[in-house]
């Protein structure tokens, strides 16, 4: 019974630590183009 109950929890496990890791890089990713392109905007204005 255990291998039953085991695998989805593994495989929940899994699937939830690949999301997060390829939420936390399109996040950072976001971050970084947005802080670029204020920087230079501000550039620009100046």
């Amino acid at each position: 019974m255990s291998d039953i109950w085991g695998y989805p929890y593994r495989l929940g496990i899994t699937l939830f630590l690949i999301v997060g890791t390829a939420l936390l890089t399109v996040g950072f990713v976001g971050i970084a183009v947005w802080l670029e392109k204020s920087f230079k905007n501000e550039k620009i204005k100046k």
